[in-house]
């Protein structure tokens, strides 16, 4: 992160557009017995959430981090602190989150996600709430805007390493049925779901868009796109509570960092 931020800071005299879309996950293993159930009881479902997918409790990082935290929600805000300089006056956060960030994945009592069985959807619904609690104050002090999406689901090599080929194809073919039936966040295509952040880097205006709002990228049951606009799911003071937390994070390992020095060649 030092020398990232360090790089940026030199290289550059202003950035325009800051893509946050950290998706580190402990992805175990596909429960193929679930996969079958719930593919003959709710499919669409099945296909958007996921409710198949095993994951395992988030390892820790060698800064002693439950190492899902750190990567989707700690190092980007940490970043983001570390080069205001260069992103101030106009420049454009872009939080990328995911259509299955649910508030019923996080515990108040783990906000860390040391503990969390679905620390991926729990981060992804923690870095919305950061959002939330910072927007405002970002655009107001340092006049930088901080938009929040999510790409919709799509073809990706994520899920590679625990499929085989049949089982991929399967899921492959499953995302044309559920947008055939009617799921408007099955946009299978990289192409198609680059619609929301490509609109947030380069269409949106603060002064008609709202910030507070979660954008997606959507399509009708036929595939032409669509930009959704949904309120956030804010559980009342969570907010504060997860920007108290991931600041306090940030800070202290801030002072831990303080006294490292980071020098590399430029190329």
């Amino acid at each position: 992160m030092l020398g990232a931020a360090r790089d940026i800071k030199q290289r550059y005299k202003h950035i325009d557009y800051l893509f946050l879309n950290s998706s580190h996950s402990q992805l175990e293993r596909i429960d193929y017995v679930q996969a079958t159930k719930d593919f003959f009881t709710q499919p669409i479902k099945a296909f958007t959430v996921g409710t198949f997918k095993v994951q395992g409790i988030s390892k820790t990082s060698l800064d002693g981090f439950a190492s899902v935290f750190q990567a989707n929600v700690l190092s980007p805000w940490y970043l983001i602190n570390e080069i205001i300089p260069v992103l101030k006056d106009g420049g454009r956060i872009i939080w990328i989150s995911t259509s299955i960030a649910l508030p019923e994945m996080l515990s108040e009592d783990d906000l860390g996600l040391v503990k969390c069985k679905y620390s991926y959807e729990a981060s992804k619904y923690e870095i919305e709430l950061l959002q939330h609690a910072t927007y405002q104050s970002l655009y107001n002090k340092y006049g930088i805007q901080s938009w929040l999406l999510h790409p919709g689901v799509f073809k990706s090599t994520t899920f590679v390493p625990t499929l085989n080929v049949f089982a991929y194809v399967g899921m492959f073919l499953m995302f044309y049925i559920c947008r055939l039936f009617g799921s408007k966040y099955h946009c299978i295509y990289p192409e198609v779901a680059a619609n929301a952040p490509v609109w947030a880097a380069v269409g949106s205006d603060p002064e008609k868009d709202d910030m507070s709002l979660k954008y997606g990228s959507a399509t009708d049951r036929w595939g032409n796109e669509v930009l959704e606009r949904a309120k956030l799911q804010v559980v009342p003071g969570l907010s504060e509570k997860i920007y108290e937390y991931v600041e306090r994070q940030r800070k202290e390992l801030q002072s831990r960092l303080k006294d490292q020095v980071v020098e590399r060649y430029l190329y």
